[in-house]
């Protein structure tokens, strides 16, 4: 018999930026949207909406942190760098030794965050200056909306319709093309 394979979800993980490395964007399955599913966006920036006007301006943004790398400063002091995903954009991030001294635990690979960033300008591409860190609870599902429809009548709409659908279409007529000579 054919031993059975089963996928974890590290399998999972490396299949799909495998796929981002050689397609340049998820198509079976985006772990971004995955993981902002339920995230409150009332007051929070989107990356896609970072224009020049925003350069030097403060801003809240959501998104999901990678490429998160430690680096310490020439005095010693740890720092990170990395990338946060909205799934509108993606933009670097700086985070200074201060602010990494207090939410350095909140900031890695994988986490959903809040932001409050400076949007900078450095060699000419936008970054973040990340001057505040929030843990998002994205497990919370959004709220349910309830929806009422009236429907009375609409079995007789249906039918009407269905009856429509069985009559064959009038043909349009054939042009008549006079040839002179």
């Amino acid at each position: 018999p054919m031993p059975i394979i089963t996928s974890t979800s590290a399998d999972m993980k490396e299949e799909l930026l495998w796929e981002r490395e050689l397609l340049g964007v998820n198509l079976s399955n985006d772990p971004v949207s995955q993981a902002l599913t339920g995230v409150n966006w009332e007051g929070i920036m989107r990356l896609s909406e970072i224009t020049d006007e925003h350069i030097g301006k403060s801003f809240s943004f959501i998104g999901l942190l990678s490429g998160v790398r430690h680096i310490s400063t020439k005095k010693g002091d740890a720092m990170l760098v990395g990338v946060v995903d909205d799934a509108t954009s993606t933009i670097e991030l700086v985070v200074f030794p201060k602010l990494m001294s207090k939410s350095g635990d909140l900031l890695q690979n994988d986490a959903v965050v809040k932001l409050g960033a400076k949007v900078d300008n450095r060699r000419d591409t936008p970054q973040l200056v990340v001057e505040s860190v929030e843990a998002v609870d994205v497990d919370a599902a959004p709220e349910a909306v309830a929806v009422e429809m009236d429907l009375e009548g609409v079995a007789d709409q249906v039918d009407e319709l269905s009856a429509m659908m069985q009559e064959p279409a009038p043909m349009p007529p054939t042009p008549q093309i006079e040839r002179s000579v």
